[in-house]
């Protein structure tokens, strides 16, 4: 019924969207080949219908996260793409533009909203941030000059939030400039990943740890009965997945997981 309407709706708007064949700040920190592989134009999966409202979600949260900040009397400037936008060479001249700008203590800052799950949230609240938010937000502070930047993460299921402050690292940018300079290179980077052989179970060596004897899972070989398969994560996302592996079937692990097994390696 409404489902259904709804779903074809944001499947139809999925399928006109164009896919991204530059470098930014949101996606330099991703895998050096998949940044080839987007920069060089390859074909790339398409875009589902649930992604592009988990797509919409992030903005309403950041929306939402913003007035919060207007409410609390905060002085900021949120960014606009239309006038706050700064090209960076670095990383192939793309233009870029942080979500919000503030002061602190006669500091300027760059702020970005991240909406994240329990498991991301539970890490922030850590003091940890997956790489790709922080590449994003050292390319903003190079842009805009500044040198701390603020994460506010924001936690989906509860709207619990927290925020990171996040200090410029020149070891960072350095990898940032390199991975961007390979992506635009004509030459495939290597692939930074291996498939996964080995039994998770018994750790590779066809042994249960309490007697020493054969591990059922995989008949004592120490090898995945299911492999060897791409590693779940970024791999498993991408859709780039076969021009940089090969040719791959779905299948589930011993946990039911799905996973994505080589077939035939690419060359």
């Amino acid at each position: 019924m409404l489902v259904d309407q709804i779903m074809s709706g944001l499947e139809r708007k999925a399928a006109d969207r164009q896919p991204t064949r530059r470098i930014g700040a949101h996606n330099v920190g991703s895998c050096v080949r998949k940044l080839w592989y987007t920069v060089h134009g390859y074909p790339t999966e398409a875009l589902s219908g649930r992604t592009i409202a988990l797509f919409d979600l992030g903005d309403r949260v950041e929306d939402a996260v913003m007035e919060f900040i207007e409410r609390s009397g905060v002085a900021h400037v949120r960014g606009r793409r239309d006038q706050d936008k700064v090209a960076v060479p670095e990383i192939g001249g793309g233009n870029v533009v942080a979500d919000f700008f503030f002061e602190h203590e006669g500091e300027q800052l760059v702020g970005e909203i991240k909406s994240m799950s329990d498991f991301a949230y539970a890490r922030a609240e850590r003091g940890e941030i997956d790489e790709q938010y922080l590449c994003q937000v050292e390319v903003y502070m190079r842009a805009y000059n500044t040198r701390r930047a603020v994460i506010i993460a924001y936690r989906k299921e509860t709207s619990h939030i927290c925020e990171v402050v996040v200090e410029r690292d020149d070891d960072r940018w350095a990898r940032i400039k390199m991975n961007a300079t390979l992506a635009c290179s004509d030459d495939l980077p290597p692939r930074p990943y291996q498939p996964a052989v080995d039994c998770e179970e018994c750790g590779g060596t066809g042994k249960t740890p309490a007697k020493g004897l054969a591990h059922k899972a995989c008949d004592g070989t120490g090898k995945l009965p299911y492999g060897p398969i791409i590693p779940r994560f970024p791999c498993g996302y991408c859709g780039f997945r076969e021009p940089c592996w090969g040719e791959l079937k779905q299948t589930f692990d011993v946990k039911g997981r799905p996973v994505w097994r080589v077939v035939e390696a690419a060359a």
